[in-house]
């Protein structure tokens, strides 16, 4: 018996250090030997997966968030100083097409400079298309945001973004109750208001649209199960989203009411698609 029980012991030994060795040797792609130590290392990083795929990254995602933070806040700051259209014209870009823009927000050339207490207020760089959004907090406290793009320039700051441009001013807008499509930035919230033209819900589905400074607002309107409704939809989530619609007024000489046809989803967010390419 006893002889038997040394024997079984050897052999249960013997297979154990078989395992053991079998196990070291195996090869394992993810961990090496690093030497007398004992430590170990990772295997080199896999490539990104865009990197990987052959997909070109925006120009300003090729910075990293530190040097892209050191580059904006001059130009942030000159913009939210300026006093006038000239000095916001050499930070902004499209400025050939900005310039004519602004002429109908500041008439006599004039800015009011809002300031800058903060740069990149709460949080760091916000990516979004083309574009990078970083927080800014004024003089006054308001917290806003600034639009950055990369130009042929360089970096530059969408105005029209800034300003929530529109083709129409709101005020125009309003009184002319146009009735061709019109360019426009809003913020868009879900809203169950049903009225004058528009008052089956089961055909309408209904969004409040205000201004930039919410001092405007309109109840824009688009057939439900329609292309454009299914483009229109926001993230059951999200209290409000900004975005470029193109709006107009219904086809009533009555002139009734604030609501409007959404007749075009032109982007999410107020750069212009084409905002990085001056």
């Amino acid at each position: 018996m006893r002889w038997m029980l040394t024997g079984g012991i050897a052999l249960f030994v013997a297979m154990v250090v078989g395992l053991v060795l079998a196990f070291k040797n195996s090869g394992d792609d993810h961990i090496v030997s690093a030497g007398d130590g004992g430590e170990t290392q990772p295997a080199k990083e896999e490539p990104p997966a865009a990197a990987a795929a052959g997909i070109e990254l925006p120009a300003l995602m090729k910075r990293s968030e530190a040097e892209l933070l050191v580059e904006a806040e001059p130009l942030a700051r000159k913009f939210l100083e300026a006093r006038t259209a000239a000095e916001l014209l050499e930070v902004v870009s499209h400025p050939e097409r900005v310039a004519a823009r602004m002429r109908r927000e500041y008439p006599d050339g004039k800015v009011v400079p809002p300031g800058m207490v903060e740069f990149a207020a709460g949080q760091g760089v916000a990516y979004a298309g083309a574009a990078a959004t970083i927080n800014v907090r004024t003089t006054d406290y308001e917290l806003r945001q600034l639009d950055f793009v990369e130009s042929a320039e360089g970096l530059k700051i969408s105005w029209e973004s800034w300003v929530g441009w529109c083709e129409m001013s709101w005020t125009e807008f309003l009184e002319q109750r146009p009735t061709e499509p019109q360019l426009c930035r809003v913020v868009m919230r879900k809203v169950d208001y049903y009225n004058f033209d528009f008052t089956d819900d089961s055909r309408w589905r209904s969004y409040q649209l205000e201004s930039v400074d919410g001092k405007w607002k309109v109840y824009g309107y688009v057939e439900r199960d329609s292309v454009l409704d299914g483009r229109l939809q926001m993230d059951p989530d999200a209290s409000a989203v900004l975005r470029i619609l193109k709006l107009r007024f219904p086809d009533d000489p009555a002139g009734r009411g604030k609501q409007v046809l959404i007749s075009e989803f032109a982007t999410d967010g107020w750069v212009e698609p084409d905002a990085g390419q001056s």
